[in-house]
Order: C-alpha cells, then structure tokens, then sequence
C-alpha cells in the first residue's frame, strides 16, 4: 500500500510539472518575444529592435515550395536507404502519443560537409509527394545562421527561419526576416489543423549555448510531434543533440530519438563513377570514413586545387579546442584511441564529435581524414611511450592509405593499427589478443633489441629472439611487424614478457583470401592465428592455426575498423 501510494505521488507530482510547462508555453505563444526579456543583458544589448510580422508576408503551408538543390552534384543518396528513410518517417507521422507510446523524432547526426543537408532535401519531395502534407524545410546553416541575441528564444529563432521559408516574395533574401517577431503563436494559427512535417538542418548550431530550451523542445513536441499527421526530423554534427532533445521534450517520459544511419559508399568501382574520380582506391575511401559527400569534395579539392571544398578549419578548431581546455592527456587520448573499438560517444572529447561518423544506436566512426591529424597534434603532449604508438598508428594508416595497388600490405596496416590500440587501451580479445585483463602491459612496436643490426635487416624469428634486451618493466608486450614479410609464416609476432624471465610468443598471418598455410606448425608459439581476408562462418582449429570466424574478425577491428576490412 506504501509503494502504491507513493507511486500515485509521483505520478501527481510530474502531471504537476507538465502542466507547469504547457502553462508557460501558452503564455508564451501569446505574447511577443517576452523569453528575450528574461534573458541575460548581454543577449538583450544584442537584440535588434523586432519589426511587426503579419501572416499575410507568407503563403499557406500547402504551399511552401520544397529546397532546391545544387545543380549538377551527383547523387549522394541511394533509393533503397531513401525509400527505407521515407518509410520510417511515414509510419511515424500517421501515430499520435498514447499513453504508453511516445512517438520519435528522426535524426541524421554526422561530421561537417557530410551528407546531411543534401538527405534532407532528397527526401522533402518525396515526402511531400507520397503523403500530401506540407514539407517545410529550415536550416540554421549557411544562408540563414543563427544570431547570437536569438540564442535567447530559440522558440522564435526557429519561427522565424519557419516564415522565411514561406515568404511570399520567393526573391526575398532571410535578412528581412531576420529581425520580425515571428512567434508560437503565429505558426500554430497559421498551420491550424494542416498535415505538417518540419525538416531542420544542423539544430545543433541552435542549442548550442541556447537558454529556454525547455520550452523549444515542448513547442516542437506538441505542435510537430504529439498529433498525428504531424512529425519533426533533423540533422546535427554532433550525437549529444538527440540526447539534449530528448530530455528538453520529455524529461521523465523518455521520449527517445531515433538515429538514422546515412548512407555510405563500398564499392570503389561505383565511386569512382559517380564522383568521376578515375583512379579513387578503395584506401582513399576509407581515408574519409567511406562517406559520399566528404569523398566528393576531397575530388574537388584534388582537382581544383582548391583546399576550401574540405572542412580543414572545423577540424583544426576542434583539435584546437581540445589542446587549449585541458583535454589533451595521456588518460585521455588512451580513451580516445578506445573509441576506435567501442564508438563509446564518452571516450571522444566532444569538441571531437563533431569530427566522427554516427551508426546505429549513436556509436561513432571514426574519419581517418580528422582523427589522423588530431592524433599527430595530441602525440606531442603525451609521454614517450604512447607518443611513440600513436605516431606509429599514424605511420601505418598512411601507408595503409598510399598504397596505390590494393596490396596485402595495405591490410595488413589495418590489422597492426588494431593490434596497438588493444594493447595500448587493455582491450584484449579472447581470440586475437587472450592476455591478462587486469595487467598493464608496458608496449614497444619494431623496437627493443640489442644489437647494431637494424629491425629491417633482421631476416627470422630466432635472429630475432636472440637479439631482444630485457624490457624496463613488466608485464611487456613487443610487437614486431616486419617492413618485408621475412620471418617464414608469420606477418606479424608479439612477444610477451608477463613477468621476469617467462616470455610468450604469439604469432599472426595475414591473407586476403581463403586459403590455409599447408605447413604444420610445430614451433613453440603459444597462439598462432590466421586472419583471413575472407574468414568463415565458423571459427575453426587446424594445423595449429586458429582460424577465427567472420563475427570475431568484426568484433576484433571495432565499431570503426570492421567497415574497412577487405
């Protein structure tokens, strides 16, 4: 009886406050823009005076004419993800709320100049096409940006872009919108009862910084979400957006927002038509993280001889950012190179996020084209060690990125760049990596031996052995790629020293295809693994090579090598 009633006291307490708020949205969609008023002074000196809006400057919903696009750019988007997008869209705007579901808005959240303006106007036709509603699209980018003093009223900020977009005058540039008080109410009566869905471009730059944002999530909730026929879907740079959204809609009832992964590109034959760009290789792709829209401005760029198509100065603030705020630490650049694994938004300092591909479920990717270069910036704030193991995974991706003739060597890149960052950030694997969780290893890559002999010059496993110096501390792991595949069946070898005078060997090879080394191994490694270019479905055991399957070669690469595999 306790528990029962203390539920229906918390169940009075939030119909309380929701009341509260649709209380303060009433008054607010009645009056002039009064949340600029309440605002800091700094935003108020900002502010212009507001001009007096009339309905009669803009057509009627059913007439707002859908974004136009830029002529002569080639197709980003394929028709299965766009007839998928649009169905998800569609099932969404037929529901209403019911008590026990909440409907969810849509996002599309990656890197700049990644795709995302160009989903949204693909998909405004035809949605207006298929489900005869009204289709308005806003953007807070490029033509339209947003005003610091507008910060203070997201509400009208986005009321505002709303009019714009359905001026009368079609000639009229956004600056004689730019300062009319437009409000919630003037939208609401204006959309009166018509089927409606809203389309917003980078709603980040909008809450970013923003006050009152309470009040902008339950005014979007109710006019664009609650009711059927109504639905909201947008983009952002950044995952942390669909997180803020949420909460600011329905901070108890957990309304969610659905991530809609934007599409990629993975055939190389495909690409290289599309973007006319002849001699693309498949590592050129993977450099900037397989996505269509950043691919294509790096063709542009490349021809044009042109550094601006490709968004260098958002990447360089983002670094820069992270150098200058105390972010850059040896704790958390290991977090950050354990993201690779994860896609855990919480290892990534969020100035970074903003650099990253989002998949399903809000993991991140990361983009060779950004991470590569904070890497390279953030090794020189870090201790020797692990500055020599990131400048290594450096090394190695633009090896793995020059290689102009699709060789072996390539892949293997990929599988060492795995390698180190497991070592480096304790992310073993029970079948690629089966060390001790709880050990942190010291680490060296091609290093730690004695003699004058060079490492490329050394020609086998024994010359090898004989030739390593004792490491400083243990538990050590050392791993050794050769340049030149010279150690007979094995590409790569970790040696591992748990404790003074015990030392293990692991040993790797690395094939593209299928096929399996027809010699038993009868040295006296502990592990020898077979990573194939093409593995099983089942993992398997034979000739003493440990033969992973098709899943564990996905989980070992991670949320962002596993798309890059051959």
């Amino acid at each position: 009886k306790e528990k029962e009633q203390l539920r229906k006291e918390k169940e009075q307490l939030r119909t309380e406050k929701e009341q509260l708020r649709e209380e303060k949205l009433i008054l607010l969609r009645k009056s002039q823009p009064s949340v600029v008023g309440s605002s800091s002074s700094a935003s108020i000196s900002l502010a212009p005076n507001l001009r007096d809006f009339e309905v009669g400057e803009i057509v009627p919903p059913m007439d707002v004419p859908p974004p136009s696009m830029e002529a002569n750019r080639p197709m980003f988007i394929d028709d299965q993800w766009l007839n998928d997008a649009i169905e998800r869209i569609s099932s969404e705007y037929s529901i209403e709320d019911t008590p026990t579901y909440r409907v969810s808005p849509l996002a599309f959240v990656r890197c700049s100049r990644g795709g995302k303006t160009r989903a949204l106007n693909e998909i405004a036709p035809l949605l207006k096409k298929r489900l005869g509603a009204a289709v308005i699209f806003v953007s807070f980018n490029d033509y339209s940006q947003i005003s610091k003093w507008e910060k203070a009223d997201p509400i009208a900020a986005l009321c505002r872009r709303i009019a714009f977009e359905a001026r009368l005058d079609r000639s009229a540039q956004f600056n004689s919108f730019s300062n009319a008080n437009v409000t919630a109410y003037h939208i609401i009566e204006w959309l009166k009862e018509t089927n409606c869905i809203l389309l917003i471009d980078v709603l980040n730059v909008l809450l970013s910084g923003a006050t009152n944002c309470d009040l902008f999530g339950e005014f979007l909730k109710n006019t664009f979400l609650k009711k059927s026929n109504r639905y909201f879907a947008f983009s952002s740079h950044v995952v942390g957006t669909t997180t803020q959204l949420s909460t600011y809609m329905d901070s108890f009832n957990n309304r969610s927002v659905y991530i809609c992964e934007l599409p990629l590109v993975h055939h190389v034959v495909d690409a290289a038509t599309i973007f006319r760009w002849e001699d693309l290789t498949v590592m050129e792709m993977i450099y900037y993280g397989l996505i269509p829209a950043l691919i294509y401005e790096a063709h542009l760029s490349k021809t044009t001889n042109n550094s601006g198509y490709l968004p260098f100065e958002r990447r360089d603030a983002a670094i820069t950012l992270c150098e200058t705020t105390g972010l850059v630490t040896n704790e958390s650049v290991v977090e950050l190179l354990s993201s690779f694994i994860t896609g855990d938004k919480r290892s990534i300092p969020p100035p970074l996020h903003e650099l990253m591909n989002t998949g399903k479920h809000g993991l991140l990717r990361w983009i060779p084209f950004h991470m590569m270069e904070a890497l390279i910036c953030f090794s020189e704030r870090l201790n020797k060690e692990l500055k020599m193991i990131v400048k290594s995974i450096v090394s190695l991706f633009h090896k793995f990125v020059d290689d102009q003739h699709l060789s072996g060597k390539a892949w293997e890149s990929l599988f060492v760049i795995t390698l180190l960052i497991r070592l480096v950030t304790r992310s073993f694997d029970p079948v690629f990596l089966p060390l001790l969780s709880d050990s942190d290893y010291s680490l060296s890559f091609n290093n730690c031996l004695n003699c004058e002999i060079p490492f490329e010059k050394i020609k086998d496993i024994p010359t090898l052995l004989e030739n390593m110096k004792t490491p400083q501390r243990y538990p050590h792991a050392a791993v050794y790629y050769p340049p030149n595949s010279v150690f007979n069946m094995y590409d790569v070898l970790i040696v591992v020293y748990e404790r003074r005078g015990h030392r293990d060997l692991y040993g790797y090879s690395l094939k593209e295809g299928i096929k399996i080394p027809k010699i038993i191994c009868n040295d006296n490694f502990k592990l020898r693994v077979l990573v194939r270019g093409q593995p099983a479905i089942n993992n398997s055991k034979l000739r003493m090579w440990t033969m992973p399957s098709e899943k564990q070669h996905e989980a070992f690469f991670g949320v962002s090598g596993r798309h890059w595999t051959p």
